[in-house]
């Protein structure tokens, strides 16, 4: 096997610089304020600036004229922001500040200097996601006023009926301190964005009951302005930025381990010798093939689906798309086809195109000519939760499914590693419409791969570009840190299965041995192995083993993911900051052995089998039931008992 002289793909943090407003303490990152805190208490999650292009794509800024003054209980902030992209070419100008009477203002000064459509331009205010439940005050912008809450379960259109037209919003922090928001310059509405695994609630303009996209001439400007303020008589807290050693505490909660499998890879093609053995290594319990019958390639796609999940030893999990029109001859002859190939399937997944989840007659269709495997047929969507939110199967189903990404809305890493958080909400939401019923997660990608909101033709890309699906991060430490998070949040909800990534390739968990066109936009060797590898790798060595519930006091910094088999526990470590941090971990018995991953030596990326199955070092006799590790930074470590 060849070893590659790869260096391990450590990611670009942005530059986070902590702020104050009197009592409010908050971070500022590339623009954006976020993490607006009144001591433990999180009042904002990110406030910004936003374009959203004509198929709600996030048309990124570049900051230039940056002017920071900060004082040591106020500060103030101007900058401005182009946005260019296609045709759309907007500037705006942000002029920010924060008193140390406790209020922050953000305004938002913007012009068009060319002619394109849009479906939003301007402010967002995100609430942090544990709001759900919280009561709020509102007044609308006529006058009216009403109390309301944040809804628990997750909401398929705006939270409450009638908050477009949102004036202010208020609500209880601690006894005699309330925090108000107020939007002056434009209809601004709330939006559930849990719906796409943002932990947040979104206040925004540009309501979605009005047309879009709309087209924005030259010369077209927009003002806004919002405004956060501390009414009562708070007094300062302690600064929230410590960085004491993070908590690891048990649950008493165990799940069985969700099946876990990848996709095959596109385009479909044979896999490598190479590439067999590195895969085999992962024991995956499925493989997922999309079977698309309007495309007269099917068959070809098939024949290699079955010959790749015969090489790997693992089932199919079949997605089944049906065209527009017609349907029952085309599924005669994959019936056929099945049938002769003999391979094993685990399930079902049933779509047809034009159809945002599959219908009860394209299940029975699905139903009446692939009975004979004998295997569950799903219903749901090969969009994302909202997709099924909005259009919820009817009953009975023998499974729900829905696919996952953290990128509809923002690609930073921040925003996406706060994800995670929000999983939980989609697993507890599902299992209220549908109690019992077994929950798939398929596939879980690190960007979209379709638009199922787009109103036009996507642009097309240049020689230089990577397709829309492919994020040049696949292969970086943080997307196993990513994938570690959200295995966890799916395993402790109880999901029956997940499936993440591809096998191969710029979407993969592998790079090809022949190499990916990356046209050197990322430092990865054919054939290599990528770090959420070894996430995937040390789950499945556990087999039918459990998920056992664990806490970080900071996952922000350090996430856990507990597994146990009869007598025997691991305990897995991510650091996702670029500092070393101190772990104290409690309640999960003697911790005997411990192992990670060098990401300082080349070995990690061609020789997985050598981290895989090893124990590890032997760890020194622990005092009681504590014990205390060291992560440097990005580090992934195992430790066993």
């Amino acid at each position: 096997m060849r070893s590659p002289e790869a260096e391990p793909s450590f990611p670009e943090r942005p530059v986070q610089r902590w702020l104050r407003a009197g009592p409010l303490e908050l971070i500022l990152e590339e623009g954006d304020l976020r993490y607006v805190r009144f001591g433990d208490q999180e009042l904002v999650r990110r406030l910004y600036g936003a374009v959203r292009d004509a198929n709600w794509g996030t048309v990124p800024g570049v900051l230039s004229k940056v002017v920071l003054q900060k004082a040591a209980d106020s500060f103030s902030l101007t900058y401005t922001s182009t946005h260019q992209q296609g045709d759309i070419d907007w500037v705006w100008e942000a002029t920010i500040t924060g008193s140390s009477a406790g209020e922050i203002r953000f305004e938002f000064a913007g012009e068009a200097r060319s002619t394109f459509r849009r479906n939003r331009i301007g402010l967002c205010v995100l609430h942090p996601a544990n709001l759900a439940g919280q009561e709020v005050a509102v007044v609308r912008q006529d006058g009216r006023a009403d109390r309301i809450r944040f809804p628990n379960l997750i909401e398929p259109q705006q939270p409450i009926p009638g908050w477009e037209t949102l004036g202010r919003l208020s609500w209880d922090v601690v006894p005699g301190v309330v925090a108000e928001l107020e939007f002056i310059g434009d209809e601004f509405e709330t939006e559930d964005q849990r719906n796409w695994i943002d932990a947040s609630f979104k206040t925004f303009s540009t309501p979605l009951r009005l047309p879009f996209p709309v087209e924005v001439p030259a010369g077209t400007r927009v003002r806004q302005e919002v405004i956060l303020r501390l009414k009562g008589c708070p007094v300062p807290r302690a600064r929230t930025d410590s960085r004491g050693p993070v908590e690891i505490t048990a649950g008493t909660e165990r799940q069985r381990l969700p099946s876990l499998g990848l996709m095959v890879a596109t385009p479909v093609q044979p896999l490598t010798a190479l590439e067999v053995a590195l895969l085999e290594r992962l024991s995956l319990w499925h493989l997922r093939v999309d079977i698309r019958l309007a495309d007269p390639t099917w068959p070809v796609v098939l024949a290699l689906a079955v010959e790749q999940a015969a090489l790997l030893a693992t089932p199919l999990e079949l997605a089944v798309h049906l065209p527009r029109q017609g349907g029952p001859d085309l599924l005669r002859d994959l019936a056929v086809r099945l049938g002769r190939s003999k391979c094993d399937v685990v399930r079902i997944l049933a779509f047809r195109e034009g159809e945002r989840t599959a219908s009860t007659e394209v299940r029975d269709w699905i139903r009446e000519h692939l009975g004979f495997l004998e295997v569950p047929i799903g219903a749901g969507t090969d969009g994302d939760f909202c997709q099924l939110n909005q259009n919820r199967p009817e009953p009975p189903v023998e499974f729900v499914h829905w696919s996952m990404n953290p990128q509809v809305h923002a690609s930073d890493l921040t925003s996406i590693l706060e994800t995670p958080e929000a999983i939980p909400a989609q697993i507890r939401t599902a299992q209220a419409w549908y109690p019992e019923v077994p929950l798939v997660v398929s596939p879980v990608t690190l960007k979209q791969r379709f638009n199922p909101v787009a109103t036009t033709a996507a642009l097309a890309t240049t020689s230089e570009d990577l397709p829309p699906s492919v994020d040049r991060r696949q292969g970086s430490i943080l997307t196993a840190g990513w994938t570690l998070a959200v295995l966890k949040a799916l395993a402790e909800a109880g999901v029956e299965s997940v499936t993440l990534f591809e096998t191969v390739g710029w979407r993969g968990v592998v790079e090809r041995e022949t190499g990916s066109a990356w046209n050197g936009q990322a430092n990865y060797q054919p054939g290599q192995v990528f770090p959420v590898y070894y996430v995937l790798g040390w789950l499945t060595a556990f087999g039918n083993g459990e998920v056992w519930a664990s806490r970080s006091s900071d996952p922000r910094r350090v996430e856990v993911l507990v597994l146990t088999r009869k007598d025997q526990v691991a305990v897995l470590l991510f650091n996702l900051t670029a500092e070393t941090q101190t772990v104290r971990l409690r309640g999960f018995g003697t911790l005997t052995h411990h192992h990670s991953i060098p990401w300082e030596s080349a070995e990690w990326t061609s020789r997985p089998e050598t981290f895989l199955r090893a124990s590890g070092r032997r760890l020194e006799p622990q005092s009681g039931d504590v014990r205390e590790v060291s992560l440097e930074p990005y580090g992934f470590h195992q430790l066993l008992g």
